[in-house]
């Protein structure tokens, strides 16, 4: 897809949704690449990550999905808490799982698609990983934007099964986040 390019850390897209978004240079761009999810919906994902040797410890994945015009389906998320990033509203969910067995568990699935790239690249996601994802809809809920930030539980030393120690160290995640990644411009 010619509709969107990466340069000096900013990614322009010129189709749904079109702007250009900005991740710092600490997370360089390593690789994209474009697929389709259940032969209803293309996906094309841009990973900026920030790795020694082969173990990725920090990232930025931002995915474009939309549904292929034939299909008649929409994105169905409810978006229960939000943020604004550069004047863009912006669902907002925190996760934590090993990335690598999740593949292994959706083998069609983008997380897979992801890993293979990341294979593809040398690097790998081994461990578990805790992490924020943004998420924002067209108004047809026809294509969606997610923004993934993900770190390595160990360099924040996040505990994912104790919610009381592990909130206020999401908190500090996700201000990290709204550094690392900014929308310069937006247009539905």
């Amino acid at each position: 897809m010619k509709d969107r390019q990466i340069k000096n850390n900013e990614l322009t897209s010129s189709s749904s949704p079109e702007g250009t978004f900005k991740i710092t240079n600490d997370l360089p761009f390593l690789a994209d690449t474009s697929f389709t999810l259940e032969q209803k919906s293309d996906a094309q994902v841009f990973f900026f990550s920030d790795y020694n040797e082969d173990e990725i410890f920090r990232f930025i994945q931002i995915q474009f999905e939309s549904y292929k015009p034939e299909v008649e389906d929409t994105y169905k998320y409810e978006l229960k808490d939000s943020v604004e990033v550069g004047g863009v509203m912006f669902g907002k969910s925190y996760w934590c799982f090993d990335l690598e067995k999740a593949a292994a568990e959706r083998p069609v699935s983008d997380i897979a698609a992801v890993q293979n790239l990341l294979r593809s690249n040398l690097v790998n996601t081994r461990g578990m990983f805790s992490g924020v994802r943004l998420l924002w809809l067209s108004e047809d809920k026809r294509s969606e934007m997610l923004v993934i930030y993900g770190e390595k539980t160990s360099y924040r030393n996040i505990d994912c099964s104790n919610r009381e120690t592990a909130e206020p160290l999401l908190d500090e995640m996700s201000l990290q986040f709204l550094k690392d990644f900014n929308v310069i411009k937006f247009n539905n």
